[in-house]
């Protein structure tokens, strides 16, 4: 899966966006908004942890599809990674 995050911060105004990648079991709700607001909670702790402003805001970014959460072309992955060894000779 990867869904993209967006922070914002009110003082600074700056916006960064950040695609993250996780393995999830398949029979988890990932279009449930509810299910999207816990794993959101969750983010929002570890990045806190790591020095995120308490008043950030984390917004998920929509894709054209209205979608959040895409499973990852196998055959894409596995096309950049051989590009990607072959670039490191």
């Amino acid at each position: 899966m990867t869904p993209e995050l967006t922070t914002h911060t009110s003082q600074v105004r700056s916006k960064q966006i950040v695609r993250v990648e996780f393995q999830v079991n398949s029979s988890l709700p990932l279009s449930d908004a509810e299910f999207q607001e816990r794993l959101m909670d969750q983010i929002r702790r570890k990045l806190q942890e790591k020095g995120l402003p308490a008043d950030a805001k984390l917004t998920w970014k929509k894709q054209p599809d209205g979608q959040i959460f895409h499973k990852k072309n196998e055959k894409k992955e596995k096309k950049e990674r051989k590009r990607k060894s072959k670039d490191e000779f």
